[in-house]
């Protein structure tokens, strides 16, 4: 299994994802809800990466393009969750990841580039 190249980012973001629930009216008006799972799904991790060096963004193309853009899923380095506590609390540490879009470069003076990666949880 692939694992995501060993970069700290200067940025990480995150969205939680949400429950699998759905709504109908009920019969006196109100709403009924219902729950298809106990697991929330939808986790996005957007992580910026700011002022790497042309052969430090090539690792995340490359990595990119070894894993067919979103096609196949990987496995996140513990680089990539520095300077956080603990990524358990967030997903398991054994969740795969796939790219949910393509990374985004900003090639600024000096030969650096800054790259934003969104990822999507498979779990």
């Amino acid at each position: 299994m692939a694992t995501f190249p060993s970069l700290e980012p200067t940025s990480r973001s995150y969205d939680l994802g949400s429950y699998p629930v759905s709504t109908q009216p009920g019969w006196a008006g109100g709403v009924v809800r219902f729950r298809h799972g106990t697991n929330p799904a939808g986790h996005r991790l957007q992580l910026g990466f700011d002022a790497l060096t042309a052969a430090e963004a090539k690792l995340i193309r490359d990595h990119y393009r070894t894993q067919l853009g979103g096609m196949l899923s990987f496995l996140l380095s513990t680089t990539a969750w520095a300077g956080h506590s603990s990524m358990t609390d967030i997903v398991s540490g054994s969740t795969r990841w796939r790219y949910a879009s393509p990374p985004e470069e900003t090639h600024r003076s000096g030969s650096l580039i800054d790259v934003a990666v969104e990822l999507e949880a498979m779990i």
